[in-house]
């Protein structure tokens, strides 16, 4: 009796034990993605319990029958060392425990193994292996997702041999433990599972149908079992197909109840002589796949389809003679600035081609999606115009396919000039009525009177004229249209004002000899009427300016010149009721005779150097005649912040130049006929634009001074 009330409370003593092992199976990790490794900030509710039973080969749980279920878990199991991993450095488990099952009658079974945990999203991976021992182990199957969305359940079908024992590890990782429902039946494959059962057609064009549900990989597949980034390779299904003529021929497997297929096409009569054509995973567009094969007729192939990553579902092979791409859709859309516009390329050809887009721009937040062939989008304000486009279609056979294209963006017009402007009477102005658009818009003066001597010319958009009558405003209307929207209007505010007087010529210096007078003009415009006084200076180092009496036009003559008249200066202030504004002076030079005469005349053309960031400056000399120009000296003034580098002379025997400041003087002495040098200045710290002015001066008589100063004005990036 007593013996018999301790084997009854050791039985207890034992349950308890039991029991308390089983609880921590039901605590749950929080951490879901089994790609994220746990962190410091990862929290898992997790109570140690030690190792399953079955975490190591050697202690694998033992399942028996041709159809059963078995459960288990992953907590605290670990890798033994030397474990195989089929995964190779793809992916590393951290856990695994086993199960052993030998097989009562030979056939195809399949193992099921389900994440139990209803609240956990994490994968558990399961592989089936052969052999006595951990470090003899064959890689048999490996995991296939049940439902491709759903990655808690995983299954490995295969063909298994009455007697035989198979291994069963079920992998996972340390921070996401699972509790696993095992489950295994027996399963009847496709017809077309082997190879040697592979189905047979033999037609130029066809439709075939099959399904890798309850498919497996043979043992000659073996090499197959794990591609990296294609999963395991455990669910093929054969077609041998014989060609009828020789050509070209694709198969495709559009269709398919499979979300993702694998093609391969294969040559030779066995799977000792088998030998790879193609392989397609994705077809452009879609992940369904196309392959091509170059066919001899009378001779054998075989086509195989596979699940990626053990995607599986029903099966349609297709195939038919190649074709060459051609482009169907239209060579030409419209879009609309600020409209969402669409336009699906199209094409012809076997296999199905893909269509890129191969020269010219799009415009702002339009773009080309090769996935599904379509141009779309909506496109940004000023971007209204035409866009050439390149399309070619390939497919690998012939030649491809071109299609030059025309997308033309539309845009209603908008005003782009200012809606005001100032016409000064009595002063010649142009001023451009401007908007953008496309097509350009057309611009029309819709209201309002514009003043006398004004006009407006709608085809170069353009008020110009000359302003007279009193001063004054006037409301104008201009009314911009292209037939893309609605027109639009600007309400213009053009206003006459008196004009200060602007001087467009000024006086030259002049040269006389004793005795001739000389005549200094000036040409100048404003409104009302203009009223000129001319000044004379006798001694530039007192600098003191004298009115001429009477001298009150445009033109002032001289009194026929003395030598005391020699260096004189003389300048015009021209007013009138806005204002005034004096004249540069000029200078005469009063020679005895003029036994030396000579006129000298300049010129300066200016080219930019973007590598360096010069300015390189020809400057050309001439000496017109009748006599040498003698004691030649050119004086270039540098604009602002330009730094003098180098001047080349090399061209004129006995010139020299010296630098003050931001003058080069280069002195050429005596000059006949043309001469020409360089100066090169450095524009770094300056702005664009860059001018310089060059004036040339000569002891000899030169009756001509207007043409002694140049200056040229250089634009750079």
């Amino acid at each position: 009796m007593k013996r018999s009330v301790k084997l009854f409370l050791l039985c207890i003593v034992w349950v308890m034990v039991i029991s308390l092992m089983a609880l921590p199976v039901w605590a749950k990790p929080m951490a879901k993605d089994r790609q994220i490794p746990a962190t410091a900030s990862q929290e898992f509710v997790i109570e140690s319990v030690g190792a399953p039973i079955n975490d190591d080969f050697a202690d694998a749980t033992v399942l028996e029958g041709e159809s059963g279920t078995a459960s288990g878990h992953t907590y605290d199991a670990t890798m033994e060392e030397g474990e195989p991993n089929p995964w190779d450095d793809s992916y590393k488990p951290e856990a695994s425990v086993w199960w052993s099952w030998q097989a009562t009658t030979s056939g195809t079974y399949a193992f099921d193994s389900t994440n139990a945990d209803p609240e956990s999203e994490s994968s558990n991976y399961i592989v089936v292996y052969t052999g006595s021992s951990l470090t003899e182990l064959t890689l048999l199957a490996g995991n296939e997702y049940v439902d491709w969305d759903t990655e808690t359940i995983d299954r490995v079908v295969f063909k298994a041999v009455a007697g035989t024992t198979y291994y069963i590890s079920v992998c996972a990782d340390l921070n996401d433990p699972i509790m696993i429902d095992l489950a295994w039946a027996k399963v009847t494959p496709p017809d077309n599972d082997d190879f040697a059962n592979a189905t047979l057609i033999n037609t130029a064009s066809g439709t075939g149908y099959s399904s890798n549900w309850n498919a497996t990989a043979e043992p000659e597949e073996i090499q197959y079992l794990y591609a990296p980034d294609e999963g395991f390779v455990v669910n093929s299904v054969w077609w041998q197909w014989t060609a009828p003529a020789t050509g070209s021929f694709t198969f495709d497997t559009a269709g398919s109840g499979m979300k993702d297929t694998m093609l391969d096409i294969y040559s030779g009569t066995s799977y000792e002589t088998l030998s790879l054509i193609i392989h397609n995973d994705d077809r452009p567009g879609d992940t369904w796949s196309t392959a091509k094969v170059d066919a001899t007729g009378g001779s054998s192939y075989y086509v195989c389809v596979i699940g990626y990553w053990g995607c599986k579902g029903e099966i349609t092979l297709n195939w038919q003679e190649s074709q060459a791409p051609s482009i169907t859709s239209l060579n030409a859309t419209t879009f609309e600035v600020g409209s969402e516009g669409t336009f699906t390329l199209t094409a012809t050809g076997i296999p199905a081609p893909d269509i890129l887009l191969t020269s010219g721009t799009l415009p702002t937040d339009v773009y080309y999606f090769r996935s599904d062939k379509t141009l779309t989008g909506t496109p940004a304000a000023g971007t209204g115009g035409v866009y050439n486009l390149l399309f070619t279609a390939t497919n690998g056979v012939g030649d491809n396919a071109t299609q030059n294209f025309t997308l033309t963006v539309n845009e209603a017009p908008i005003f782009t000039s200012i809606s005001d402007a100032n016409f000064a009477i009595g002063i010649p102005v142009s001023f451009s009525i401007m908007a953008s658009g496309y097509p350009a818009p057309a611009v029309e003066l819709t209201s309002g009177t514009l003043p006398d001597g004004i006009t407006y010319d709608p085809t170069t958009q353009l008020l110009s004229g000359t302003a007279t009558g009193a001063p004054g405003a006037y409301p104008l209307v201009f009314t911009a249209s292209n037939g893309v929207g609605s027109p639009v209007t600007q309400s213009f505010s053009l206003a006459t004002i008196v004009a200060k007087p602007q001087i467009t010529l000024q006086p030259h210096s002049l040269m006389a000899t004793i005795g001739e007078t000389a005549t200094f003009s000036v040409d100048a415009t404003g409104s009302p009427v203009l009223t000129y006084q001319w000044q004379v200076c006798t001694s530039a180092r007192k600098n003191i300016w004298t009115d001429l009496v009477g001298e009150t036009s445009s033109v002032y003559t001289t009194p026929a010149a003395t030598l005391k008249m020699n260096g004189y200066q003389y300048r015009v202030v021209v007013a009138n009721a806005a204002g005034s504004v004096t004249s540069d002076p000029a200078m005469l030079t009063v020679y005895e005779t003029s036994t030396s005469q000579s006129n000298v005349e300049i010129d300066v053309i200016g080219a930019y150097d973007n590598a360096s960031t010069t300015i390189e400056w020809t400057i050309g000399v001439s000496s017109l005649g009748p006599e040498n120009a003698e004691a030649v000296q050119v004086t270039a003034t540098l604009a602002k912040f330009s730094r003098f580098v180098s001047a080349d002379l090399a061209s004129i025997p006995g010139a020299t130049y010296k630098v003050q400041g931001s003058k080069v003087m280069v002195n050429l002495g005596t000059l006949s006929g043309n001469c020409e040098f360089t100066l090169t200045t450095d524009i770094s710290r300056a702005t664009s634009p860059t001018a310089l002015t060059v004036v040339a001066t000569t002891t000899s008589f030169d009756p001509d001074l207007s043409n002694n100063t140049a200056t040229d004005e250089v634009i750079w990036p």
